[in-house]
């Protein structure tokens, strides 16, 4: 049976990237950087797709700042402040930046996140980890050593 995504008699729960950045009315690389700068949220894995919640995404855009301003560009870190302390900043690493600060090699992060010892992210083919998984992980870690 075919048919068309934008005739559903329904609101999909689901949406792909296109679909979630269409959505909330912006383009596609635009609504990736809102989603690594943790402005909208992150997709869930099914099979090799990233679907992202339809839900989600409108909780996400009603806690978006209101006004007509540059907002954007602050959001993104291109103006001078973005209004976020660091602190309060979603964090993510490359494997590649997790082996540099575990002193192993990327295979070995690759292994531990496809093993789920480490918890994952894609977008794309880009593989992520936020900041609180390592430092769980890092925990686990610490509390298994004698």
């Amino acid at each position: 049976m075919s048919y068309d995504r934008d005739v559903f008699p329904y609101a999909p729960l689901g949406l792909s990237r296109d679909e979630a950045a269409r959505y909330v009315g912006v383009d596609v690389p635009l609504f990736m950087q809102l989603v690594s700068a943790g402005r909208m949220p992150l997709p869930k894995r099914l099979g090799d797709r990233d679907i992202w919640s339809r839900i989600e995404l409108e909780a996400a855009f009603i806690r978006l700042p209101e006004g007509v301003t540059d907002q954007t560009s602050r959001t993104l870190g291109q103006g001078s402040s973005n209004g976020m302390a660091e602190k309060d900043r979603p964090h993510v690493y490359s494997p590649a930046k997790l082996a540099e600060r575990w002193g192993c090699s990327v295979g070995h992060v690759h292994k531990l996140i496809e093993s789920g010892q480490v918890t994952a992210f894609r977008v794309g083919k880009l593989v992520r980890v936020l900041t609180e998984n390592v430092e769980k992980f890092e925990d686990w870690r610490r509390k298994q050593m004698p």
